[in-house]
């Protein structure tokens, strides 16, 4: 027989949100591009809890380092979505929490990158004069659209370019220092007069360029 009503049906609800045990896609920075990774949100019996706008609402993503960032999470679909936009590139500390508790591996130690070289924030400490036969090095300080410093690569190096116009036009060299992070400028020029000295990045002007350089005489050779 029966039971009238039976088999009854039963609604297993959540339990409580376990933090410790929730867990992030952990991301990959770089300077000035947004990032967005999942959290997976779980309760103390390991069930995942889609997304809703409320919970979403108790997170908080913060980093720490050289720059204070705070990130948001929202929903995507039924999951939980992160995002954070770091301008600054260096080495961040990143805490996540839900109401008011670390998920699992928070805090996360995390490096943001540099973005791609940027002509328009590329800088040299530019030459004004040499002497006639002696070598002339200067250096070129790469960086990227949010100004930070890139360290020199030959795969970088190659991207640079120097041009002279005026009487002659001496070859320049940019290579990576033997003594610094930086990139090296080296040049000979052997005929005096007014020039102009053009420096690109990927075929485009860096900043302040072209910039004036002359050529002095060199001393009095007697002998000759």
């Amino acid at each position: 027989t029966t039971i009238q009503g039976a088999p009854p049906t039963l609604t297993v609800a959540f339990a409580a949100v376990n933090p410790a045990a929730s867990l992030a896609d952990w991301p990959q920075l770089t300077a000035g591009e947004e990032s967005r990774f999942e959290i997976t949100l779980k309760d103390t019996q390991g069930n995942v809890f889609p997304c809703n706008n409320t919970m979403a609402a108790q997170f908080t993503v913060n980093l720490t380092g050289p720059a204070a960032v705070s990130g948001e999470v929202a929903c995507s679909g039924a999951k939980f979505e992160a995002a954070v936009n770091v301008t600054q590139m260096g080495a961040y500390n990143m805490t996540i929490q839900h109401a008011g508790a670390q998920i699992k591996d928070s805090p996360k130690s995390t490096t943001c990158l540099h973005n791609s070289p940027s002509a328009a924030h590329t800088t040299a400490i530019w030459p004004s004069n040499s002497t006639a036969g002696e070598m002339t090095v200067f250096h070129i300080v790469v960086r990227d659209p949010y100004g930070n410093t890139i360290d020199c690569q030959a795969s970088t190096a190659s991207q640079l370019e120097g041009k002279f116009t005026g009487p002659s036009s001496p070859k320049v060299a940019i290579a990576c220092s033997n003594t610094s992070a930086l990139f090296q400028a080296t040049f000979t020029a052997r005929t005096v007069g007014s020039y102009q000295l053009a420096l690109t990045l990927n075929s485009t002007a860096i900043h302040d360029s072209p910039q004036p350089f002359t050529v002095n005489y060199a001393a009095l050779d007697m002998a000759q």
